[in-house]
This record gives C-alpha cells, structure tokens and sequence, in this order.
C-alpha cells in the first residue's frame, strides 16, 4: 500500500509516496503529527493507494485506548493524578532528596560531575563508580 499527499491538511504538507505494510502502527512523540495524519486520511486529504474504505482506520485516544475492565479516563481525573503525583513528590521526595544534597556538601557536585564523565543519572551510579574521586 502507498500513503500518497493529495492536498494540505493542518500540520500536514506534500510529502513523497510512503509504502506502508498491511498493518501499520503509527507512534510518535506529542505534537508530531500523527492525529493530523489519520484525520487527514479521513477527510482524503491523503489516501492510502488501493484502500477506499477509510472506516478500517482506526484513531485511539488516550480516552478510546484502554482494556475492558478500565474506567473512562477524563481531563477531571488525569489532572487529579497529576496533583497527586505532584504532591506526593513534594511532600515525600523533595525534602529526602535535598537532604541527600546537602548531606554530600562539597561532594556534591564531584558526584555530579562524575555522573555527567560517565554519562549517567546519579541515581545510576555505584559505589565502585566513585573510587578515590568522592567520600562517600
């Protein structure tokens, strides 16, 4: 099957034909186009070569997108579990982790340093990372 541009749709302009699998999932980071994409094949704006019947397309949501036995997710409750997450950080994190800080004082930014040499969190390091370059 060929994806092929027919006119513009929204974020969506001329692009070269694209072959496509029978079976094609399309992902991608927020903001990159991919409802643009399907509702641009629903509206024919871009067609699918060979395949007239765009009520095959299927478009999931977080809202569509979920197993039987889950409730509907609204802006209501995502946003609740954001506060929550939010404040659970606050109230239980911030303060651990900032005394972790201020526990290391001037080590601090050697373990800093040491993570950025070796590329990684420093929640990923180990002792045996440190060797004679931190007290640990």
């Amino acid at each position: 099957m060929k994806l092929e541009f027919k006119e513009q749709y929204k974020s969506i302009s001329k692009f070269n034909p694209v072959e496509l699998e029978e079976f094609t999932v399309l992902t991608g980071v927020n903001g990159s186009g991919k409802s643009h994409l399907l509702e641009s094949i629903e509206r024919k704006k871009v067609v699918i070569a060979g395949f007239e019947d765009s009520n095959n397309i299927v478009h999931f949501n977080y809202e569509t997108f979920r197993l039987e036995n889950e409730g509907e997710f609204n802006a209501q409750s995502i946003a609740s579990e954001k506060e929550g997450a939010w404040t659970f950080f606050e109230q239980q994190i911030k303060a651990n982790v900032l005394s972790w800080k201020n526990g290391l004082g001037e080590n601090y930014q050697k373990v800093v340093n040491l993570a950025k040499d070796k590329d990684k969190s420093i929640w990923w390091l180990y002792k045996k990372d440190f060797n004679t370059q931190c007290v640990v």
